[in-house]
């Protein structure tokens, strides 16, 4: 697809520098681990604060881990495979529980090409699907909650393992083996860290960061229409956060311009977003994350004809636009 607006060429051009961001944050997720075992240790009023620093390190450090894994696995940050298998592995798959050749082909090849249209894997659940009774919507309720990450390993992963050529096949077998590679060291945290601090200075984290990169994309593309053809900007929101959760979420927030220029480092997005929405100020959209996401959170997860919410029961909540 052609791009809708031109940019200079160097923002075509790779961002090394992050991963001194990724080195960053795994050494401040270690150091708040170290804090909240002393707090917890400390007792009585500490423990609540080593809690709150729990929940503030996965909504913005391990949050932000798993932010560079995307970029990384675009390719805007290293170039070679290897090179991004392995800051894929320190990211996506440390925190997102997602190895690399899975993402590329559930993320980059489906997400970005169908983006928001009926074949997109990232999409709001259509009607006909749900079943009969909509037996299953509780449960995928709790998944949209829980992350998609988890909703994508767990309905799709163990599938696409044991189709055509199985652990035969080079790419399955390297996403099996980072997978394993990752529990172990999850393991040997748990080995080594008192049962308190590994709860709430491991455990704790990474599902706060789940949740908070499950509402971003739900708030990046469940408030729009889906539509036969990928639109990046009509089928795309973005989200307003103050400056330092942008900092450390990698403009994660402004993810139309992502959309636009999927390859492109993510520094660049807030100029691009300026771009966008001087060019296309009718169909740009931007909400404030918090209302986003509270819109995602009561409002039916259910798609009619693609622009209509329903509830479990068929009744209509609200219209996309």
């Amino acid at each position: 697809m052609q791009s809708p607006i031109e940019i200079p060429e160097e923002c075509h051009q790779r961002d090394p520098r992050q991963v001194g961001r990724l080195v960053l944050f795994w050494s401040l997720w270690l150091l708040a681990i170290l804090a909240i075992d002393g707090l917890l240790r400390t007792g009585g009023a500490a423990v609540a604060g080593g809690i709150a620093l729990a929940i503030a390190t996965g909504a913005l450090v391990v949050a932000g881990i798993g932010f560079l894994g995307h970029d990384i696995a675009h390719g805007s940050v290293v170039a070679g495979e290897r090179a991004m298998r392995a800051g894929a592995f320190f990211s996506l798959t440390a925190v997102l529980f997602v190895p690399y050749f899975l993402w590329v082909r559930w993320h980059n090849a489906f997400h970005h090409r169908y983006a928001n249209t009926p074949r997109d894997s990232d999409r709001l659940l259509r009607e006909e699907e749900i079943g009969a009774g909509l037996a299953s919507y509780p449960v995928y309720r709790v998944t949209n909650l829980l992350g998609f990450s988890l909703q994508y390993v767990a309905t799709r992963v163990w599938r696409t393992l044991y189709r055509a050529k199985g652990l035969a096949d080079r790419k399955k077998r390297a996403d099996v083996l980072s997978l394993l590679a990752i529990a172990s060291l999850y393991v040997a945290a748990f080995v080594v860290l008192p049962a308190a601090t590994f709860a709430v200075g491991v455990v704790l984290p990474v599902l706060v960061s789940l949740v908070v990169v499950s509402y971003y994309i739900q708030s990046n593309h469940f408030d729009r229409p889906q539509t036969a053809k990928p639109d990046p900007i009509r089928g795309s929101s973005d989200v307003s956060v103050p400056g330092f959760v942008d900092f450390f979420h990698s403009h994660f927030s402004r993810h139309t311009a992502h959309h636009v220029f999927p390859s492109v480092a993510s520094r660049h997005y807030p100029w691009i977003t300026e771009r966008i929405r001087e060019t296309f100020p009718d169909d740009y959209r931007c909400v404030p994350f918090l209302a986003a996401a509270w819109r995602n959170l009561v409002r039916p997860k259910i798609v009619r004809n693609g622009r209509f919410l329903v509830d479990r029961h068929g009744t209509v909540r609200h219209e996309l636009t």
